[in-house]
């Protein structure tokens, strides 16, 4: 199971990554936007960030499937895995507020002229 998560996270992800900048791009261009804009800045800096917390958890993910097929039951699981297990959640929290800013900016772009 954790073998289809890793490759479904990696496709799906991966796939957003390349797709939201070219369409984003497009749109703030069709909706008037010019550079220097703050809105846009606030935005390259929150996909950045976005994606500095996300490519150590691609890692971490195959880490964690291979430890956990070399292991083969949860009770043999050894700290180590439980490290990154956390390590891998952690990141996973300002990944996510971070999309969610995202979002946000998105949503209130107008606000911003």
């Amino acid at each position: 199971m954790l073998r289809l998560t890793v490759i479904a996270d990696t496709v799906f992800t991966a796939t957003a990554a390349v797709l939201q900048p070219v369409t984003g791009y497009f749109l703030w261009r069709m909706t008037g936007g010019q550079w220097p804009d703050a809105w846009l800045l606030w935005v390259l800096v929150l996909y950045v960030f976005v994606g500095a917390c996300w490519l150590p958890v691609v890692a971490l993910q195959v880490q964690l499937r291979n430890a956990a097929q070399r292991a083969g039951t949860v009770g043999r699981l050894d700290a180590r895995f439980h490290r990154r297990f956390a390590l891998w959640f952690a990141l996973g929290i300002p990944a996510f507020l971070g999309v969610m800013g995202l979002f946000v900016l998105m949503i209130t772009r107008g606000y911003f002229r």
